[in-house]
């Protein structure tokens, strides 16, 4: 077990590594001012092991894993909604899993790029939509959502944002570290549930009353 945890620890700094050093030279020579081979340099490994961790170069600039988060948990979280489990609770334990596979490296320096290279920019947009509809049809598995159930998706969007807002939040309070122990997974799953209860309460608050529409309608002054 030990090796393991070492063989993890070493991973996620070789993946935390290769983000910074991503980031790093695109802000100094363009996305384009640089090659996969140079970044491998100057992190110290193969090519071969950067498609370990990356699809391209531009996902190890905005931190996309090569592997999918939800590939190899998806079919445990389907399995708990067909056994009668809660919805939020297994996405909670689905949220805490990815968790493992997130990029904390420094975000700053991505929004700075995202800011500079509008391609960089969609391609981040088309990634975190890509992950909103793979999470859209495990809750609808999950659930036994008709295909034209709308809440699915309706679930996807905002557990997808109250885990983002979780994770900048984590950064704020959590210096970025390469290194993912027992104490940072569990800030992190204090947090969520400090957020999770907060979205308890929104939703729990009573409805605004709608204003009367003479109130609302402004009067001809003549």
């Amino acid at each position: 077990m030990l090796f393991v945890t070492r063989r993890d620890d070493r991973m996620r700094r070789t993946r935390t590594d290769l983000i910074v050093q991503a980031r790093e030279l695109a802000l100094a020579h363009g996305l384009h001012g640089f090659t996969v081979d140079q970044l491998c340099e100057a992190v110290g490994i193969s090519r071969r092991t950067f498609f370990n961790y990356f699809a391209s170069k531009d996902d190890a600039v905005i931190g996309t894993s090569a592997k999918d988060p939800f590939e190899a948990l998806g079919e445990e979280f389907v399995a708990r909604g067909r056994a009668g489990g809660k919805l939020l609770e297994d996405l909670r334990e689905l949220i805490l899993h990815t968790f493992d596979d997130a990029d904390t490296a420094d975000p700053r320096r991505l929004m700075e790029l995202l800011r500079r290279e509008p391609a960089l920019a969609e391609r981040a947009f088309s990634t975190m939509e890509r992950r909103r509809q793979e999470l859209t049809e495990l809750i609808r598995r999950h659930t036994g959502a008709g295909a034209d159930d709308p809440f699915p998706g309706l679930a996807a969007s905002v557990v997808g944002h109250l885990a983002g807002h979780t994770m900048h939040r984590f950064l704020e309070l959590n210096p970025p570290a390469g290194t993912r122990d027992r104490a940072l997974a569990a800030a992190f799953a204090s947090l969520l549930d400090e957020h999770l209860d907060l979205a308890r309460r929104l939703f729990a608050a009573p409805a605004c009353s709608p204003v009367p529409r003479s109130e609302t309608t402004t009067k001809d002054p003549s």
